[in-house]
């Protein structure tokens, strides 16, 4: 049976780099405070902060939305503008969890303004959204450029695949292909290791820095019931940031395609939420008839909390009510899978 193994953030979090959005935004925000405080000022379309005291001393980093509040609080001499508002919305979004899903966040910023009835409001406020969500995403790839993306392979994962593929490399191997969510070549390291071909890995959103395969970044779920009416406004403008007219723009998805119609195939899911960003992609590959068999490794909390449940949950967002009994049948249960480290 052939394998398709489904590679997501998780994986990345799971070898310690630090790659979610809030850490990006984190990073951003103690980034910018610093240099105002050793400048005096600094401004960008996303934040503006002016130091009115320069004998202040400050050495607590800004670790969660609340933290960035009680800061406002304790020092008012140090003024924090934010002029963006979407920007604004997604610090608020992260809270004291310190997680937030950018590019569902635009979505549904995209849903509010596209119900507005006056229309020249509606691609007025679109604009300023596409604008500010393209300064994250440029944001998003200068941090990624900042931060350390090496990594050490952990035996546990070295293990899984050995369990999955035949790792040696032998000519009558069961065929499998590698889908990569991650803008990181951390799966690479894996290919390396066992002397398995990097073609395998098919890198479904680009890559940090390929010209040729430039990174994907926006929303994916054009089965939800408001993406008709978006798409009724025959505005291109309204359409900028959905994945699959990224697809397009490379051999990645048709060479995904062509796999999961060649033959039946096992799904096993390393880090990957599996929620609605990527919606039609992910219904795709699971309600395929060819889908034979989803197996997840979950995110171990502790000895009884982990996020199987979840993430199953997740999983049956993309069958349609007509497949929902295959699904059933098609997950394994969780006393047959495993924790991914």
């Amino acid at each position: 049976m052939n394998r398709l193994i489904i590679i997501g953030n998780g994986f990345d979090l799971a070898h310690g780099l630090k790659t979610k959005y809030s850490d990006f935004i984190l990073w951003y925000l103690n980034r910018s405070l610093n240099e105002a405080l050793s400048k005096g000022f600094y401004s960008d379309d996303f934040m503006v902060i002016t130091n009115h005291s320069h004998n202040v001393t400050i050495t607590e980093d800004i670790k969660s939305f609340v933290d960035l509040e009680r800061f406002k609080l304790k020092y008012p001499m140090i003024n924090i503008d934010l002029p963006d508002r979407f920007f604004e919305s997604l610090l608020k979004k992260m809270g004291s969890a310190n997680w937030v899903d950018v590019e569902y966040e635009y979505y549904r910023n995209l849903v509010k303004i596209i119900k507005i009835i006056n229309e020249s409001d509606k691609v007025f406020l679109i604009e300023i959204l596409n604008s500010s969500f393209d300064r994250i995403k440029k944001t998003f790839q200068d941090y990624l450029r900042n931060i350390s993306l090496k990594i050490n392979l952990d035996d546990t994962i070295i293990k899984h695949f050995e369990k999955i593929i035949d790792t040696k490399g032998k000519p009558s191997s069961t065929d499998f292909h590698i889908l990569n969510f991650n803008y990181t070549s951390s799966i690479d390291n894996y290919m390396r290791y066992f002397g398995l071909p990097i073609d395998r890995v098919i890198n479904i959103h680009g890559k940090l820095d390929d010209v040729d395969y430039p990174i994907i970044f926006g929303y994916g779920d054009e089965m939800d019931e408001n993406y008709k009416l978006i798409e009724s406004h025959n505005n291109n403008t309204f359409l900028d940031h959905f994945k699959s007219f990224g697809y397009v723009r490379n051999d990645y998805y048709r060479k995904l395609m062509s796999f999961i119609e060649s033959s039946k195939y096992y799904v096993y899911i390393m880090g990957h939420s599996c929620g609605i960003s990527d919606r039609v992609l992910l219904n795709t590959i699971f309600a395929n008839e060819h889908c034979s068999k989803i197996l997840l490794f979950y995110h171990k909390v502790s000895e009884t909390e982990n996020d199987y449940s979840v993430k199953v949950q997740e999983i049956s967002r993309h069958f349609p009510p007509e497949l929902k009994n295959r699904m059933r049948k098609i997950i394994e249960p969780f006393n047959l899978s495993t924790s991914l480290t």
